[in-house]
Protein backbone atom coordinates (compact mmCIF):
# COMPACT_ATOMS: atom_id res chain seq x y z
CA UNK A 1 0.00 0.00 0.00
CA UNK A 2 1.39 3.39 -0.93
CA UNK A 3 1.79 6.09 1.76
CA UNK A 4 -0.63 8.45 0.01
CA UNK A 5 -3.37 5.83 0.48
CA UNK A 6 -2.90 5.79 4.25
CA UNK A 7 -4.48 8.22 6.66
CA UNK A 8 -2.61 8.12 10.00
CA UNK A 9 -4.24 11.40 11.03
CA UNK A 10 -7.46 9.64 12.01
CA UNK A 11 -5.56 7.31 14.33
CA UNK A 12 -3.96 10.29 16.06
CA UNK A 13 -7.23 12.16 16.61
CA UNK A 14 -7.64 12.10 20.43
CA UNK A 15 -11.36 11.29 20.37
CA UNK A 16 -10.85 8.55 17.78
CA UNK A 17 -7.92 7.12 19.73
CA UNK A 18 -10.01 7.00 22.92
CA UNK A 19 -12.77 5.15 21.06
CA UNK A 20 -10.20 2.67 19.75
CA UNK A 21 -8.84 2.12 23.26
CA UNK A 22 -12.37 1.65 24.63
CA UNK A 23 -13.07 -0.94 21.93
CA UNK A 24 -9.79 -2.76 22.63
CA UNK A 25 -10.57 -2.90 26.36
CA UNK A 26 -14.06 -4.27 25.75
CA UNK A 27 -12.96 -6.78 23.11
CA UNK A 28 -10.21 -8.09 25.40
CA UNK A 29 -12.65 -8.34 28.32
CA UNK A 30 -10.43 -6.24 30.58
CA UNK A 31 -11.37 -4.34 33.69
CA UNK A 32 -9.41 -1.10 33.89
CA UNK A 33 -9.02 0.91 37.09
CA UNK A 34 -10.01 4.56 36.44
CA UNK A 35 -6.61 5.76 37.67
CA UNK A 36 -4.83 3.69 35.02
CA UNK A 37 -6.64 5.25 32.05
CA UNK A 38 -4.45 8.39 31.66
CA UNK A 39 -1.35 6.20 31.44
CA UNK A 40 -3.01 3.84 28.98
CA UNK A 41 -4.11 6.78 26.83
CA UNK A 42 -0.58 8.24 26.89
CA UNK A 43 1.00 4.92 25.85
CA UNK A 44 -1.46 4.37 23.01
CA UNK A 45 -0.89 7.94 21.79
CA UNK A 46 2.88 7.33 21.77
CA UNK A 47 2.39 4.06 19.87
CA UNK A 48 0.10 5.77 17.33
CA UNK A 49 2.64 8.56 16.77
CA UNK A 50 5.48 6.06 16.29
CA UNK A 51 3.35 4.02 13.87
CA UNK A 52 2.47 7.16 11.89
CA UNK A 53 6.19 7.94 11.47
CA UNK A 54 6.87 4.42 10.22
CA UNK A 55 3.93 4.54 7.81
CA UNK A 56 5.07 7.91 6.42
CA UNK A 57 8.40 6.44 5.28
CA UNK A 58 8.17 5.91 1.52
CA UNK A 59 8.76 2.36 0.29
CA UNK A 60 8.27 0.89 -3.16
CA UNK A 61 5.76 -1.94 -3.48
CA UNK A 62 8.42 -4.04 -5.22
CA UNK A 63 10.85 -4.10 -2.26
CA UNK A 64 11.56 -7.45 -0.62
CA UNK A 65 12.98 -8.12 2.84
CA UNK A 66 16.57 -9.25 3.06
CA UNK A 67 16.80 -13.07 3.07
CA UNK A 68 19.64 -13.04 5.64
CA UNK A 69 20.21 -10.55 8.42
CA UNK A 70 23.74 -10.26 9.81
CA UNK A 71 25.41 -7.74 12.15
Amino acid sequence: MKPEQLSPGAALDPSSLKLQIDAAIVSAGLTIEPGWRPGIDAHFEAIARAAAQVMEFPLDDELDPAPVFAP
